[in-house]
């Protein structure tokens, strides 16, 4: 996914988070995880502000994003910078938050990003990731280049083990489910349903932008008789396929005796 086109769309900042009751959930899952010895925190990929404008009354809080159109809209301290090179001194905040970022990330990014909030944390990481993610069922046929992408752009999957993997040098304190929770659609089915009854994913209400061609227009798919075929046996093999909710939230501490570079 191309950041600069996709993430400077200002319809995508102008709607309010809070608004889904699911995303509601999750900001109140992460503000009740946040440690009472914190005091400074910095928010990687803040947005528009949607988790730092309801900490802002209780901490110090500080935003850093890559995208100019989103925050324009904020009102706290922020930077402009990507997510693997932010310009504040390591260890400046007791608690770095960063939601719904390390998903979109590949290869070398997410490596130094992940390098990143470690090194600007100076004790706590708060984490919110998708969880066990069926990529491929989200993903997306451009119409006009034949491209497939993911709808938002995410390139990974998460469990609590990666977490645990990538952050070895943190403590796990508290972890947490929530958002809705769905049936998993089976690989072969997907395939099938993509690849020949030709029925992508609908990302209605979530502005897909071809990372290809810049291509912004995706009308609805009609149903044809096979996805049908392919949902209905999907949803009868529901007791084989287990049903998970759609976010991860992971509380971090750094251990007394780790060898976090500053």
């Amino acid at each position: 996914m191309n950041p600069e086109l996709y993430y400077e769309q200002s319809r995508i900042w102008e709607k309010n988070f809070l608004d889904n009751p699911f995303w509601a959930q999750k900001a109140r899952v992460m503000t009740a995880m946040i440690p009472s010895d914190v005091r400074t925190i910095l928010d990687v990929g803040c947005g528009n502000g949607a988790m730092a404008n309801i900490l802002v009354n209780t901490y110090e809080v500080y935003g850093a994003d890559r995208s100019k159109a989103a925050l324009s809209s904020l009102s706290i301290p922020r930077v402009c910078c990507e997510s693997d090179r932010i310009p504040f001194k390591s260890a400046a905040f007791d608690l770095v938050l960063c939601s719904e970022i390390l998903e979109h990330l590949p290869g070398r990014s997410y490596t130094n990003t992940i390098r990143e909030i470690k090194r600007l944390s100076l004790g706590y990481i708060l984490l919110s990731v998708p969880f066990k993610e069926n990529l491929r069922f989200r993903f997306m046929r451009c119409a006009v280049c034949k491209g497939i992408f993911h709808v938002w752009g995410h390139v990974r999957r998460f469990d609590l083990s990666s977490i645990r993997k990538h952050f070895c040098e943190y403590q796990v304190l508290q972890w947490a489910h929530c958002g809705v929770y769905s049936r998993d659609y089976h690989p072969i089915l997907c395939r099938i349903r993509q690849k020949i009854a030709g029925v992508w994913f609908c990302g209605e209400g979530s502005h897909p932008l071809c990372p290809k061609c810049g291509n912004t227009k995706f009308p609805a798919q009609p149903h044809t008789f096979l996805s049908r075929l392919c949902d209905d046996i999907n949803a009868r093999l529901g007791h084989q396929t287990a049903k998970t909710p759609y976010w991860l939230v992971v509380l971090l501490r750094k251990r007394e005796n780790s060898n976090v570079l500053h």
